[in-house]
């Protein structure tokens, strides 16, 4: 159970998402911040299993994400550093922020051949 008096190391996650041609969800961008204020957000450049047909609320959002996200296996690279220490992660949405960072880092796992969680 986390310790809930310890907040200083808490983060936040939060993601931006778009739908594939099934209407599955993919991350286009993540955001993390901790109570200190510190802030960590990337563009996630989608796979192309992953872009062809999608469709977005914010369809500039997801062209630049096309053209100069990292690579799911580069963001899951800083997620794993940035995330070191923190006891508990808070997300706003839980039921579609699970999916995304499952997908997120199944992907990776594919590119780098790696298991999908440490």
């Amino acid at each position: 159970m986390p310790d809930w008096t310890d907040c200083q190391r808490w983060l936040t996650l939060d993601f931006e998402a778009a739908r594939d041609k099934h209407g599955k969800l993919f991350p286009i961008e993540i955001g993390v911040a901790n109570l200190k204020g510190q802030v960590w957000a990337s563009l996630i450049r989608p796979p192309p299993h992953w872009e062809a047909g999608a469709t977005a609320h914010q369809p500039k959002l997801l062209a630049e994400a096309m053209n100069s996200g990292r690579s799911p296996s580069e963001v899951v690279a800083a997620l794993r550093k940035i995330t070191q220490g923190y006891t508990l992660i808070l997300s706003d949405a839980l039921f579609v922020d699970q999916p995304l960072v499952e997908r997120l880092y199944a992907e990776a796992a594919s590119e780098t051949h790696a298991l999908p969680c440490r």
